[in-house]
Formats: C-alpha cells, structure tokens, sequence
C-alpha cells in the first residue's frame, strides 16, 4: 500500500493563511492567548468556578478584553484579531467561548453612557453576563416570538422599573455576575442591565442542549424585579437595535469558537492514525478524506476572515450567514471525524473522546437557534 507524509498539525497551521491580516504586535498578543488558552484547557473542561478563574485570568492578561474600546479599558485591538482568539479558544476547548472575550458585556462597551461606570469596568475585569432575550411559546403567543413580541414586561416605578416575565434558553444561568434583559416597556422594547441575584429573580438551570457540559443553560423568571432608571441599555437607540448591533458582532465569534474545535478534531483523528501506523505515514485512503475534511473548514474560516478584516462595522446579513454556514460545517466535519475514529484505537482513546465532547457542545451551540427567531 503507498502512503503519503503528514501536513502540519496544531491550530497556527489552520491560521497560517489568514496571518497577512495582522500587524506585529497583534501576532504577539495571538501568541500570549493561545500559550493562555492552552493552559486553560483543564479549567474548561472541569467548568464551574474553575472556568471562571480562567476567565479572570484571561482578563488580567489582557486577551478577554483585547478587543474592547481602549476608552472603557480594553485593549482596542481590531474585531478580526478577536476572531483568531475565538479560534483558538475553540480549538482549545469550546467552553472557552466566553472566556476569551468580554461576551455578552459587549452590549455595555457599546454604549456611551455605561462609560465610566463600574459595571462595565467589572466586564473589563472579567466578569460574565448572561443574555436573557428569547422566551417561550406560550397561549397568545403559539410560535417562537421574534424580539420585538417579547412578553416580559418593564413597568416604571418611583425608583425606576419592575420586571416581570420568563426567559428560556439562558446561557450561563448559573454563572453570570448580570444578565442583560429585553423587557416590553410603555415605550418600546428595551435592554436592562439585572444583577444576579436581585430580589424576584429566580434562575433555573436545566439540562443542556446536545448533552454537553461546560457553561449552564436554564430559565430565568423575573416577578417584580426592582432595577434603577439607570440600568437601561441602549437607551438612545431601542433595545431592538441592540440586539441587532451586539449579535452582528457576536455571531462571527460563535462561528470561529466552532471551526476551531473542527481543526482540533481533524488533528486529533490525524494523531490518533499516525499513533498506530508505521512510519508515521497515513494511508492514501486517508489523505484524501482528511484533505476534503481540512478543505471545508479552511474556506469557512477564510471567508470568515476575509468578512472580519474588512474596514467598517460589520453587516448583518454577512454575520448570520457565516455562523449559520461555520456552524453547519464544524458539525459535519466533527461528525466525520468522529465516524473515521471508530475502530482506529482500542480501547477508550483520549482524542476520540475529545472529538464526542466537541460534537455535544457543538450540538448545544446549535439547537437554541432551532426554537426562537429573534433576529
């Protein structure tokens, strides 16, 4: 049988094309995060508090905020150097998703008049917030409601709001510091800005779409949850256009988290063939089914960053076409892997276990999309 050599493995080799993009001191700060991300990896698959600290960690580093506005604390890097973090955090660990960067706390950095204030320095400092938009169907509402029909209500009080209604598929239920929460208001539907832990608001945690573990998912209800006149988001624009800003960027960082763990799982299934083949060589049979493999996820994440680099915000319609489109093919192709390991090793096998792991989680990315259309 003719065998042919190994390419190169390991995340830098799935980045190398993409690397004209950056400057010099922007390759410096890749590499600090991967060493980092790398390190994390134990604290990610362990979860909980663990995976906090290596957030905090992240954050004293200064690669969980790298990207945020110098003006709020943050490092002031360009969007696409967050989406080469994204990837290697995701070829790491995807539990790392959030912990590389300020996540959802985004929605506070955009904000001019949060500036300043401690709640967004916290975020600078690492900590976590939730995002609780999409609610269930429900009698008057039957099909999965888009932003603007939310049923959670804002009620204005002397003090400020109450909040009362019901959130579904809430990441991070367990583990956010706050939660930023669109509500119906008299005037129109809003962002606020709920501390966990506020009096009336009860988080439920339940089991994980796709059966993955890491970051908690769940219910928050909210029954008469008091807030300030001042935890509004996005006052000046509408919480509808806060929403639309925050997932314009966040999306292509989901998508660059998942095509990370696709390289992963295609090394490891690499590793795991040249661990019982002679010579380390790979049969031809292989070659070809691994070049296929590696093809798709190297033209997803070239147009993903070919999208990021690009001078200006990002458009919309572009950023839910590639997570859409990174997504798909980071399940096929930790499926495909996942089905090319079956038999490779016996015994339980260190690699194929991490490939099952990264097809749950990336399962668990997917299905909440399957159940609202917010946006």
């Amino acid at each position: 049988m003719s065998h042919s050599t190994l390419p190169g493995t390991g995340p830098w080799s799935w980045l190398e094309p993409g690397l004209w993009v950056y400057r010099a001191r922007e390759l410096d700060l890749l590499g600090q995060a991967d060493e980092l991300l790398a390190d994390s990896a134990p604290a990610a698959r362990a979860g909980g508090a663990a995976l906090l600290e290596a957030k905090r960690r992240l954050h004293a580093a200064g690669v969980g905020a790298a990207t945020a506005p110098a003006a709020v604390g943050g490092g002031g890097h360009r969007f696409v150097v967050q989406v080469a973090v994204q990837f290697l955090a995701g070829y790491r660990d995807l539990n790392l998703r959030d912990a590389a960067h300020v996540g959802h706390g985004a929605i506070l950095c955009h904000d001019p008049e949060w500036h300043g204030r401690r709640e967004l320095a916290a975020v600078i400092r690492g900590a976590l917030v939730g995002l609780a938009a999409t609610e269930e169907p429900s009698a008057d509402r039957p099909a999965p409601a888009d932003l603007a029909a939310v049923g959670t209500r804002a009620v204005r009080t002397a003090a400020g709001w109450e909040i009362t209604g019901r959130k579904a598929w809430v990441s991070r239920v367990l583990e956010a510091d706050a939660f930023v929460v669109f509500a119906r208001s008299p005037e129109h539907l809003s962002a606020f800005y709920v501390p966990a832990g506020s009096p009336g608001l009860v988080t439920t945690p339940a089991a994980r779409p796709g059966g993955g573990d890491g970051w908690s998912w769940g219910e928050l209800t909210l029954q008469r949850v008091p807030v300030p006149a001042t935890a509004v988001l996005g006052a000046a624009v509408g919480g509808v256009a806060v929403f639309r800003r925050h997932f314009a960027e966040y999306r292509p960082l989901v998508a660059a988290t998942c095509l990370g763990a696709a390289a992963a799982a295609v090394d490891g299934w690499v590793e795991q063939v040249l661990a019982t083949e002679a010579a380390g060589r790979l049969p031809d049979g292989t070659v070809e089914r691994l070049g296929d493999l590696r093809g798709r996820v190297l033209v997803a994440l070239g147009g993903l960053f070919t999208g990021a680099a690009r001078p200006g915000g990002i458009d919309s319609s572009w950023s839910k076409m590639v997570k859409a489109q990174a997504v798909q093919t980071a399940i096929e192709v930790v499926r495909a892997v996942e089905h090319a390991m079956v038999g490779v090793a016996s015994g339980p096998d260190a690699a194929a276990v991490a490939v099952r792991r990264a097809r749950q989680e990336l399962s668990a990315i997917r299905q909440p999309d399957a159940h609202h259309q917010l946006d």
